[in-house]
C-alpha cells in the first residue's frame, strides 16, 4: 500500500519524529487497530508515507526486516525496494556498497526466517541494485549470486543447498528486472546486459546441474525453480532496444513493401483484368455493332433490290401498256380507212 514508485526523499521533513520504536508502534496501530477502530488511518497512512519519504528510512527500514511481525517485514522489505529504486542515486559510494553488503548478508543469513513475499521483495531490491551499479559499484553481480550457493563455481558438485532457491530466485528476477527497469538510462541498460550475458553460459551450466540431481522432495523444488529461471534467461535480450526498434522498423518497412506489393499485383491484376473485360465488351460491342451493320446493309440492299424490281415491273407494265395502246390505235386507223 505504501510502495509508492513515485515517491522521493524530501528535505524539509523533520527527521527526529522517526525512530525504529514509533515506525513500529505507528505500524501496529495501522495493521492492529485498537477496538477496530479504522478512524485514524487516513493520518496513519499519511504518516509512514511521510516516513517512506525521510532519509531515516535508510537505515530504519532494513531494521524493520528483524520484526517477528510478517506485515511490519513486509513494510520494511518494500520501502527498501523503493527507496533503491529511487533514491539510490543520491547515496555516497560507501554508503551504497554498505546497504548492498549488508542486504546481501542479511538474505544469507536470515532467509529462514522471513517470507516468501519478503525475500521476494529483497530480492527485487538487489536486483534493482544490479541495474544501477553493475560494473562501477558491483562489479560481477551474477558470478556473486552463483557464489551464494556454489562457492566454488568449477565444481558444481559442492553447494549449499539452503541458499540455492535464493540464488534461482535471484538469478530469475536479475534479467527480467534489467528488461523492464524505467529508472535507468538506456545506455545504462544496455551496458549492463552485456555484463550480465558475459556468464549466462555460467548460468546455464548451473542450471542444467540442478536439473540432473537426484529427485526428492527438496531437489525437485530446486527443480522447478530452475525451469522458472531458464525461461527468464531464454528471453532476456540485452541488445539495444532501439536496434530492436529499427529491426521492428524494418520488419514493419518490409511487411508494408511486400502489402504494398501484393496491392500492386492485386490491382494490375484487377487493371489487366479490367482491360480484358473492357477489350472483350469492346470487341462484343464492334462485333454486334458489325453485325448490325451488315444486316442493316443487307436489308438495305434487300430493299432496294425490291424497289429497283418494282420500278422495273412498273416499267415493263407502262411500255406493255403504251405498246397494247399504240396497237389499238393502228388497228383503229386501218379500219377507218378501210371504211372510206
Amino acid at each position: 500500500m505504501y510502495s509508492n514508485n513515485g515517491f522521493h526523499e524530501e528535505s524539509n521533513l523533520d527527521e527526529s519524529q522517526f525512530t525504529i520504536e514509533k515506525v513500529e508502534t505507528v505500524l501496529k496501530s495501522f495493521y492492529f487497530p485498537q477496538n477496530n477502530d479504522y478512524s485514524a488511518l487516513p493520518q496513519i497512512q499519511e504518516w509512514l508515507m511521510q516516513f517512506q519519504k525521510s532519509f531515516s528510512s535508510w537505515s530504519i527500514a532494513p531494521l524493520l526486516l528483524m520484526s517477528n511481525i510478517k506485515e511490519i517485514q513486509y513494510f520494511g522489505a518494500s520501502t527498501i525496494e523503493n527507496k533503491i529504486k529511487n533514491n539510490w542515486l543520491s547515496l555516497s559510494q560507501d554508503m551504497k556498497k554498505e546497504f548492498l553488503d549488508n542486504l546481501l548478508l542479511f538474505l544469507k543469513t536470515q532467509i529462514t526466517k522471513c517470507s516468501t513475499v519478503v525475500i521476494t521483495r529483497l530480492c527485487l531490491a538487489v536486483s534493482v541494485i544490479a541495474c544501477h551499479s553493475t560494473d562501477d559499484l558491483w562489479t560481477n553481480p551474477i558470478l556473486d549470486v552463483l557464489q551464494l550457493s556454489f562457492q566454488d563455481i568449477n565444481n558444481l558438485d559442492s553447494f549449499n543447498p539452503t541458499l540455492v532457491n535464493l540464488t534461482l530466485e535471484l538469478l530469475t528476477i536479475f534479467p527480467e528486472e534489467l528488461t523492464n527497469a524505467d529508472y535507468i538510462t538506456q545506455e545504462k541498460r544496455n551496458k549492463v546486459g552485456l555484463q550480465f550475458n558475459k556468464h549466462n553460459s555460467k548460468v546455464f551450466e548451473i542450471l542444467s546441474k540442478i536439473m540432473s540431481l537426484p529427485q526428492n522432495q527438496q531437489t525437485l523444488i530446486f527443480m522447478k525453480s530452475s525451469l522458472k529461471c531458464f525461461k527468464s534467461w531464454i528471453l532476456f535480450d540485452c541488445s539495444p532496444k532501439y536496434n530492436n526498434n529499427n529491426n521492428n522498423n524494418n520488419n514493419n518497412n518490409n511487411h508494408h513493401n511486400n502489402n504494398n506489393n501484393n496491392n500492386n499485383n492485386n490491382n494490375n491484376n484487377n487493371n489487366n483484368n479490367n482491360n480484358n473485360n473492357n477489350n472483350n465488351n469492346n470487341n462484343n460491342n464492334n462485333n454486334n455493332n458489325n453485325n448490325n451493320n451488315n444486316n442493316n446493309n443487307n436489308n438495305n440492299n434487300n430493299n432496294n433490290n425490291n424497289n429497283n424490281n418494282n420500278n422495273n415491273n412498273n416499267n415493263n407494265n407502262n411500255n406493255n401498256n403504251n405498246n397494247n395502246n399504240n396497237n389499238n390505235n393502228n388497228n383503229n386507223n386501218n379500219n377507218n380507212n378501210n371504211n372510206k
